[in-house]
């Protein structure tokens, strides 16, 4: 940017509170030399910021004014306080670096928060290389603010190499003459013919380029802080452990120079780490460069003073894999004597860890590790992680400071654990293709059946067995011949055994599968709809090859698949396009499931036959319910489908299920009822707000209505038609231009009671 015209970037964004992105570059406002916002008064626009420093700024409006704006930040309650400019030739924002600073305003960037105009602004921005700003040798920039209709506009502004002022002026409307003209309230300058109007500043951000610059320094793990002696020099302060060793050599941790700048000097010149010592001597320095300043920082060590802190903070062991942790509550510390007298650590371990009971030895050797004080040091030293809990192990933490605090291990012992069931019992060689399923475990009889595989060896097969907590077993869990009977013993903590027999056999026979719906030698089924069936098998089950379910009759063939196995082992099959008052068969061949061992369901055949397409007497009342899972649509039905996946209440629910009647369709129902039909009441909805609804009888009944917009809801429109006559075909037609959605259909006879409310959603 040296030496050229500055460029203007807007962006109106999401603001954060770290970094604020634009479409060329990114500025994280945290590093801004000077952040303004809401300012609660005149003066902090009025004054020198970080003054006698490089990255000083003064501010300085003119004819402008705080003011209490609304903003737009949503989280913000009422107004904020913002600088108020109007276009008037006497108001503006200057923006400088005092003379005596070597630093240089790199870019700018701030939020307008409102003007009284809806459309968008031209705003002016005058920049110069004068530390006070000079209006005869500036430059202009313009660029386009949002107005009052969008006032959330983040401004930002890239400046060019030395500039030392900048101005921030009136606007116009971009809808003035061209250009416009402008004043800069000097002599012999244009004047400002824009229509005079007002915005706000509500956040204010400026950079400054402050020439080379050591950004960071981390010496012994510390963060020395960096301060400023004058334009060129800095110095950098850390102050170190008590117990740092000065007289030795250290490399720093970290050392982070600013961008564009480098070493200088003999010194310094091959690496920004380097080894140094900082003694009593002469301090440390490193000299920086940009090409066009030059930095000398100098870095001294403070010690601080000794920490007196001896005390074990956190305690942790682990016993038979549970880490447990141990907190102030249980750590005696008694920081307040720092004299050597004793603290306590009071510990817990099961009742087996006791002296010459059977975990003795796990006691003895327990894994513990502990935190303290700061800097503070202890013996045995904390990697030494194994201790002898049952000898009451002691810990001595000294402070930096060299006062020593003993810790005492303290052990006492739960109640004994009184479980001794086997809680699962698996085969682990055989693998996830033939998983274990355990048949049955009977703790009362103290008895195991374990289902596996027809080919599995039983000879040999090596057990994996939970137990109870604490319990033991025997004998152990060992590769062992299961072609008989297994007996094992388990003991609990308090010494009560319990006995389980454990029986293994080969699962050679498939599944069973039992068709409830249709049942066989039923009538009256659908010409559409779902096959239900449960299969039965210990194991688990899983769908065999496709097309082994065939529906037979009428001169038809249907080959059928299921499309949902639960994990209940039910399953339906769907199935549609069967004739009416027609017999069908329906075979399951062998195969259609298959147990985890590759065994096969066996065959099953049913018959049943289809509904003749009339509404009878006895079928009357007519109750349809949303049973989405199970629908079979009734043969006296036709010409809308049962869509089962149309949710018919809301989000939360689980209740599905509707007939669809697209735009121009007709859903018909055919009765041959010889007693009047009293009424037909019908449930529908729309997802769009063009849906209409006809309902019709042969005998001239009709209804329309037209639906506003219902969008998958509970009773979302109900339409009651009186037939008064027997033998109707009721006809529900679509008019619209839209879908929609019939998920109840109540037909009743005449003289029968209207169903309620709870009655068309609750009945089975």
């Amino acid at each position: 940017m040296k030496n050229s015209l500055f460029r203007s970037l807007i962006a109106t964004f999401a603001f954060s509170l770290t970094s604020v992105a634009f479409a060329q570059f990114t500025y994280d406002i945290s590093t801004a030399d000077v952040r303004i916002t809401s300012p609660s008064s005149d003066a902090d626009w009025n004054k020198t910021y970080n003054e006698g420093s490089p990255s000083a700024v003064t501010f300085k409006p003119t004819g402008a004014e705080i003011q209490s704006k609304n903003t737009c930040n949503k989280n913000e309650n009422g107004k904020q306080n913002t600088l108020t400019l109007s276009s008037s030739d006497s108001h503006w924002l200057d923006i400088s670096v005092p003379a005596t600073s070597t630093a240089e305003i790199t870019h700018v960037m701030f939020r307008a928060v409102a003007n009284n105009s809806s459309g968008s602004w031209t705003e002016n921005v005058w920049s110069s290389t004068s530390s006070s700003f000079d209006a005869s040798a500036a430059y202009k920039t313009e660029f386009t603010l949002t107005g009052y209709n969008n006032p959330c506009s983040y401004s930002q502004i890239e400046l060019p190499a030395g500039i030392k002022s900048i101005r921030l002026y009136r606007r116009v409307k971009t809808s003035d003459n061209g250009d416009g003209t402008y004043s800069l309230a000097c002599d012999g300058c244009k004047t400002n013919t824009g229509s005079g109007q007002t915005y706000a500043l509500f956040e204010f951000y400026v950079w400054l380029k402050k020439g080379p610059q050591i950004t960071k320094y981390v010496y012994l793990g510390r963060n020395g802080v960096i301060s400023e002696v004058d334009a060129t020099t800095s110095l950098i302060t850390v102050n170190v452990p008590y117990s740092a060793d000065l007289t030795q050599a250290y490399v720093p941790n970290e050392v982070v120079i600013s961008d564009g700048a480098s070493f200088i000097g003999a010194n310094n010149a091959s690496s920004k780490v380097q080894v140094v010592e900082l003694g009593a001597g002469p301090t440390v320095q490193y000299q920086l460069t940009d090409g066009e300043n030059n930095r000398t920082y100098n870095v001294i060590a403070k010690k601080e003073a000794a920490k007196t802190g001896n005390a074990i903070r956190t305690f942790s062991y682990i016993v038979d894999g549970d880490t447990i942790h141990l907190e102030k509550a249980q750590i005696d510390t008694l920081d307040n004597s720092q004299d050597g007298t004793p603290g306590n650590l009071y510990v817990t371990l099961p009742y087996s860890y006791q002296m010459g009971r059977a975990n003795e030895t796990k006691a003895r050797h327990i894994k513990a590790w502990y935190t303290m004080a700061e800097l503070a040091s202890a013996s045995p030293v904390v990697a030494d992680s194994i201790y002898d809990f049952l000898s009451n192990p002691v810990i001595t933490v000294t402070s930096e400071s060299g006062e020593p605090l003993t810790y005492t291990v303290n052990v006492s012992f739960e109640a004994p654990q009184t479980g001794k069931d086997i809680t699962s019992f698996r085969f682990a060689e055989l693998g996830d293709a033939q998983a274990i399923e355990i048949n049955d475990i009977d703790d009362a009889n103290g008895t195991i059946r374990v289902a596996v595989g027809a080919t599995a060896n039983l000879s040999s097969l090596t057990p994996e067995i939970t137990l109870s907590d604490r319990a033991t077993i025997s004998p152990a869990a060992v590769t062992s011949n299961f072609s008989t009977e297994k007996t094992y013993t388990v003991t609990a903590e308090n010494g009560s055994t319990k006995t389980y027999t454990v029986s293994v056999f080969r699962d050679s026979e498939g599944p069973q599968v039992h068709i409830y719906s249709p049942l066989n030698g039923a009538t009256g089924v659908s010409i559409s709809g779902y096959v239900l069936d449960s299969i039965f098998d210990d194991a688990s089950v899983s769908i065999g090859t496709a097309d082994q379910i065939r529906l037979v009759g009428g001169g038809q063939t249907f080959n059928l698949n299921p499309d949902i196995l639960n994990p209940d082992k039910t399953s339906r099959v769907p199935y549609s396009g069967l004739a009416l008052n027609t017999e069908y068969t329906l075979t399951f061949d062998w195969g259609v499931y298959l147990d985890q061992f590759g065994n096969g369901s066996s065959p099953v055949e049913i018959k049943f036959t289809t509904g003749d397409g009339k509404l009878h007497n006895e079928d009357l009342p007519y109750a349809s319910h949303m049973n989405g899972a199970s629908f079979d649509q009734p043969t006296f039905i036709s010409g809308a489908t049962y869509n089962p996946d149309v949710s018919t209440y809301s989000s939360t629910s689980t209740e599905f299920g509707a007939y669809v009647i697209p735009a121009g369709g007709t859903l018909s129902i055919n009765t041959d009822a010889t007693t009047n039909i009293g009424s037909i009441l019908v449930y529908y909805f729309s997802p769009s707000t063009d849906g209409a609804i006809q309902i019709a009888t042969t005998n001239g009944a009709s209804i329309d209505n037209t639906l506003e917009q219902y969008r998958l809801r509970h009773l979302s429109q109900a339409v009651e038609l009186p037939v008064n006559a027997a033998g109707q075909t009721i006809t529900v037609s679509n008019p619209g231009t839209s879908d929609i959605y019939i998920p109840y259909i109540y037909i009743s006879a005449n003289g029968q009671p209207a169903l309620t409310e709870k009655d068309v959603w609750c009945t089975e």
